[in-house]
């Protein structure tokens, strides 16, 4: 891409500097014609939510036993094909394999040392793959009459559908109630 920046941009004088060809490349190039997605957006403002932890603790045990079913000795992480098959094909919640992918993506996290870990690109570890049950939970209800509920509603229609084949039963969150002390009118 320097080699280029410095065709493009410094041998015709559009620029004074390698540094500034460089920048302009990327501004100009690839900035232009991307289209980049938020992957931090959606979890502080959707996902990292009191609700939604609440659904998925109360089903934590459960969500583990599903994703240890597509565990080995060999086969120590959820794998792309693993996630592919339980979206689509065991639970079959309506969404395309396109979608799948794009959520199994955006639901990873960076990978140390990339060069070393490559492998690692193409499997969830557990907490990857609850984002991936938030991701598509919202995405399943866009242009429904359901798309306007809260993130954690979505995802407890999704855990039924995910639970189904298991033969499995989604849990409610608990709720506690506090009682009124004398000290509360205090504050």
């Amino acid at each position: 891409m320097v080699r280029i920046a410095n065709d493009k941009y410094l041998r015709h004088a559009k620029t004074d500097t390698i540094t500034e060809a460089f920048e302009k490349l990327i501004e100009e190039n690839v900035q232009q014609g991307s289209m980049a997605e938020q992957w931090q957006g959606f979890r502080d403002n959707f996902l990292w939510k009191v609700e939604v932890n609440d659904v998925l603790d109360a089903n934590l045990d459960l969500l583990r036993k599903i994703y240890k079913s597509y565990l080995s000795p060999v086969h120590t992480l959820m794998s792309l094909d693993d996630v592919l098959d339980l979206f689509l094909k065991k639970a079959d919640l309506g969404l395309l394999d396109k979608d799948v992918i794009y959520f199994f993506g955006m639901s990873k996290m960076t990978v140390a040392n990339e060069n070393d870990h490559g492998k690692n690109y193409n499997n969830v570890l557990f907490v990857e793959f609850l984002e991936i049950i938030g991701r598509c939970a919202d995405h399943k209800f866009n242009g429904s009459e359901l798309e306007d509920i809260e993130l954690a509603q979505k995802i407890n229609f999704v855990l039924d559908d995910l639970f189904s084949p298991f033969n499995m039963r989604r849990r409610n969150p608990r709720v506690e109630i506090e009682e009124e002390t004398e000290s509360d009118s205090d504050y």
